[in-house]
């Protein structure tokens, strides 16, 4: 049950940070590191945005997430919508080496829908409708995908991939529209075929589920890798699932934890609760619980709520740790106040359990 968890939790993960949103510029890219800088120190925002994502990814230069992110945030004040949402994406899941902000998060995104971004009114949609960094407004979260919907159906027209991904988007989840999983996949396929890189990722995951389209696991870790190449950090990670549990390719603990630390190495934080999870249970490595909530405590400080579960569960059942509901409790109810339904589920078996409650 808890393996089968991580696992959806983790396609959730990726679906929740990748809504639409175009992660990469589509003008000509320079063909060097040192002309692309040059452009982006000349005031080019399309240029500023690629060299972010290249010092998040290490796409021809070394790792440098501060540098990534100081790049992004010159990029959005220069007008990049794209570097706007990913500057969202990346308080929202902790990722570009930040902590889960939901709050700054929905301040980018905010700034990408003022900005006229089909993709910005999406997510700012979203938040509402969840309650991240907002208090819930469903009336509000459904004004904001109205005027999305409009915005993107306009741009796509016009041929904006972000906007095709945004059609897609409508589409799969019923926002607005009649959910149709098919006309969902037509949008991400146009839209990732002109190099959008998010889009690349939904094509991926309709292969996964057979949205759309017949389960196709060797497509999913196609596109999957194609989003790797384009510079989507969280796309790493799902490699690494997908050679965890053997996923169109063979299975491989090594090499999934090869893929969760390249990934970590990019600021993936969530990547630091995967890498725990194997050492957990021992797949690839000799089972260590000490290890697997050292590599917990550092995903659940940066604010990812599953490793807060996880390190619950460990003092619930006793791993590594003295036997201690209360301190499970505590831990489950983070999560759940993080807006983790994982959590609230496992808060509401303590009770039917009587574990850890007055």
């Amino acid at each position: 049950m808890k393996t089968s968890r991580k696992f959806l939790g983790f396609l959730i993960l990726l679906a929740a940070m990748f809504l639409p949103g175009n992660l990469f510029a589509q003008a000509t890219r320079p063909n060097s590191i040192e002309e692309l800088t040059r452009h982006a120190k000349a005031g080019d925002a399309g240029a500023m945005y690629e060299l972010g994502v290249d010092y998040q990814s290490g796409r021809g230069v070394d790792v440098d997430l501060a540098a990534g992110r100081a790049w992004l945030e010159k990029a959005a004040q220069a007008g990049s919508t794209v570097a706007m949402h990913r500057l969202g994406a990346m308080y929202r899941s902790a990722g570009g080496g930040v902590n889960r902000d939901l709050e700054t998060a929905l301040k980018w995104y905010q700034k990408e829908a003022d900005a006229g971004a089909s993709s910005g009114m999406i997510s700012v949609g979203y938040c509402y409708e969840k309650g991240f960094g907002v208090a819930k407004d469903a009336a509000k979260a459904h004004q904001l995908f109205e005027q999305g919907l409009a915005t993107a159906r306009r741009d796509s027209a016009s041929g904006d991939t972000e906007a095709m991904g945004s059609m897609g988007w409508f589409f799969e989840t019923g926002h607005c529209v009649e959910k149709d999983y098919g006309q969902a996949m037509v949008w991400y396929r146009k839209s990732a075929g002109a190099g959008n890189v998010n889009s690349m990722s939904k094509v991926a995951e309709s292969h996964y589920y057979g949205w759309g389209v017949p389960h196709d696991f060797a497509q999913a870790v196609f596109w999957t890798r194609k989003a790797v190449d384009g510079g989507s950090v969280a796309s790493m990670s799902t490699i690494g699932s997908f050679y965890q549990y053997g996923t169109g390719v063979g299975q491989d603990y090594e090499a999934a934890m090869v893929w969760y630390r390249k990934a970590l190495a990019c600021g993936d934080a969530g990547a630091s609760s995967r890498i725990g999870f194997l050492y957990d249970r021992g797949l690839g490595v000799a089972a260590d619980y000490a290890a697997a909530m050292k590599w917990y405590r550092q995903a659940a400080d940066a604010g990812i709520t599953a490793a807060m579960i996880d390190i619950g569960i460990l003092h619930r059942d006793g791993h590594g740790v003295d036997k201690n509901n209360g301190e499970a409790m505590s831990w489950f109810r983070k999560a759940a106040d993080g807006g983790d339904g994982a959590g609230m589920a496992e808060i509401g078996l303590q009770y039917h359990r009587g574990l850890g409650v007055a």
